[in-house]
């Protein structure tokens, strides 16, 4: 059986790709992998459909050539199946004052 791989890439602001949170988040995601027991139900069928591995690439989006976008793929996978963009707020607290 021959292994299928699913592409996801990930956006991330440049600063946070050198930060430990990025560390931590990239391995918690890649510790998720490969995804394991998917099941869902095709709208022409009525039995429940199972992949029991799925392999999962996580690549930088900006890796992602630009130049096959208008080309029709040999398959789904080798497109992107997902796009993760992280985004990171900050959150500056001031005092509440009641009158």
């Amino acid at each position: 059986m021959s292994t299928q791989r699913v592409i996801v890439t990930y956006s991330v602001p440049q600063p946070f790709l050198s930060s430990d949170q990025w560390t931590q988040l990239h391995g918690a995601l890649s510790a998720q992998l490969p995804l394991r027991n998917i099941h869902w139900k095709p709208q022409t069928r009525s039995s429940i459909r199972t992949i029991q591995e799925l392999e999962v690439q996580l690549v930088p989006l900006n890796s992602v050539r630009d130049e096959n976008t208008s080309q029709v793929p040999y398959s789904l996978l080798e497109k992107p199946l997902l796009n993760i963009y992280v985004v990171i707020c900050e959150v500056k607290h001031h005092p509440r004052r009641f009158l």
